[in-house]
């Protein structure tokens, strides 16, 4: 007789976050209220629109209305509930058919709602997902609590006002009164030193491995990614909000993510250098000398005559042949390719625990 089972998977809710493009100020508090949620860095932004922004090579969507995009980004992530950024956004989007008005458990809500106190409360909770607060008490049950043998870093770095590179990289709570909780319950976990965004914290963060809010809500889980998936390096404008959603759903897709802010990139042109050439190394078992190699990806707002002369900067003639390719393109993710002969990277699998099981 034939045995039947299935495999189950353990993983965060995944929270589609709706918003229009260019609405800087909704996208900085999308990245806040993800940092509130475990598996929160996996949350995709669904970008709605009727006409692309400016940045985004127009010629991309000749052949795709504002709409058809957006359903495009949902059937690639597969969100499992919606957040969006203005009531109204899901039926702009050609999805209104996911709201359910009267249900028990709504799948929909707006961002305002998603941390709002219930009535009686004075504390804002997460309506969708595991809130953070519950991992970090858990982390300093489990572990830090302890003295540890060899602790590892840990930072809390200020915001600025200015862009929103901190929440893109490093990851800040929200700022209501209601939430103020979350930021209390890193710092009870963790102690982090408390820091000012600069190239010498990014230096700690992503060559060093400091912890920070944004990795916390990796706690526990396990991205799926195989020997060809190379490091990413993507250099973005964090006052522009269309970088900051690729930034972000870039994570989402199988290769490694390495932020580069644009206005760093020469204070870390010896770091990228560095690292560029460690990527350049045979691949494990390959005769054919074939090589691992970075890929630096520029942001969609950024000139093609301005990321050129930052390739200048890295001296990357220095580099062995082949150690750096370069593009000037966000991958189409919202197209739907039904050609099976051609390889293409799929969503990011990531998942806390897995077991087979019999039916």
């Amino acid at each position: 007789m034939t045995e039947l089972s299935a495999e189950i998977s353990l993983r965060p809710t995944r929270i589609g976050f709706l918003t229009r493009p260019t609405d800087l100020s909704s996208v900085r508090a999308i990245m806040r209220a993800s940092t509130s949620v475990w598996g929160g860095e996996y949350n995709p932004i669904i970008p709605v629109f009727k006409r692309p922004p400016k940045e985004w090579t127009p010629e991309i969507y000749q052949r795709f209305k504002g709409a058809e995009v957006a359903k495009g980004y949902t059937r690639f992530f597969e969100p499992d509930v919606y957040v969006e950024a203005e009531r109204g956004l899901l039926e702009e989007a050609g999805l209104g058919a996911l709201r359910r008005e009267h249900t028990i458990h709504p799948s929909v809500m707006t961002l305002d709602a998603f941390l709002e106190p219930e009535r009686g409360r004075n504390s804002g909770e997460p309506r969708f997902g595991l809130r953070m607060l519950d991992v970090l008490r858990h982390i300093y049950k489990t572990e830090q609590q302890f003295v540890l043998r060899e602790t590892r870093d840990k930072v809390l770095v200020a915001p600025d006002r200015a862009n929103a590179s901190v929440e893109a990289m490093f990851g800040l709570y929200p700022t209501a009164s209601s939430t103020k909780y979350l930021r209390q319950a890193y710092i009870d976990a963790y102690r982090p030193d408390k820091v000012k965004p600069s190239p010498d914290i990014w230096r700690r963060v992503f060559l060093k491995g400091a912890q920070t809010p944004l990795s916390a809500t990796r706690y526990g889980l396990k991205p799926e990614r195989y020997w060809h998936h190379d490091l990413l390096l993507y250099v973005f404008n964090s006052k522009h909000a269309t970088d900051l959603i690729d930034l972000w759903n870039l994570r989402l897709e199988p290769h490694p993510i390495l932020p580069i802010p644009l206005e760093w990139f020469e204070e870390l042109a010896d770091d990228i250098h560095a690292i560029l050439k460690a990527q350049h190394r045979p691949v494990a078992g390959n005769p054919n000398g074939v090589m691992h190699n970075a890929t630096i990806e520029f942001g969609r707002s950024i000139p093609k005559n301005t990321a050129e002369a930052l390739i200048r900067v890295l001296k990357s003639d220095h580099l062995p042949p082949g150690a750096v390719a370069v593009k000037y393109w966000r991958n189409a993710i919202w197209v739907e390719h039904r050609d099976e002969y051609v390889h293409r990277d799929q969503r990011l699998k990531v998942t806390a625990a897995e077991k087979r099981a019999p039916i």
